[in-house]
């Protein structure tokens, strides 16, 4: 007979929702082995790629609650946009190019254009939307008893 499951939940934002088999049987793996001492790289790798398959829209924190044996708390990693056709980002801003456009090796956005590529309304926003990614780095991952 297969053992039974805890139940575990997330919580991000103040809000709960129930977790998935695999999240939790991840969450748990991860306790034990921390326990032991053991290389917890590849179950700590499982986790995350279980959470960007189901969890994608996470809060910038949130945590795997198995009441009675481990909360696994998530940061997730960096956001930054990165543009991906500077000519055209360069031809929409024209003038306001230099003020909203960070020059490094790569070509990143300021908190200004930003807020214009977040606005729905905003007519140059959604025209330069099409030359911009969002890039979101690797989230971290701490174990703790529940």
């Amino acid at each position: 007979m297969k053992p039974s499951l805890p139940i575990g939940y997330i919580e991000t934002a103040g809000q709960s929702v129930e977790a998935s088999e695999a999240i939790i049987v991840s969450a748990v793996e991860l306790w034990h082995l921390q326990q032991g001492g053991k290389d917890i790289k590849a179950a700590m790798e499982r986790l995350k790629a279980e959470l960007l398959v189901g969890y994608r829209d996470l809060e910038p924190s949130a945590a795997i609650v198995i009441p009675g044996v481990c909360r696994v708390t998530l940061k997730r990693g960096a956001v930054r946009r990165v543009i991906r056709d500077i000519g055209a980002v360069r031809d929409l801003l024209g003038a306001r190019f230099d003020d909203l456009v960070e020059t490094r090796v790569a070509f990143g956005t300021t908190d200004k254009l930003d807020a214009m590529l977040d606005d729905a309304a905003d007519t140059l926003g959604q025209a330069l939307r099409e030359h911009v990614s969002v890039v979101v780095g690797d989230p971290t991952v701490s174990v703790v008893a529940a």
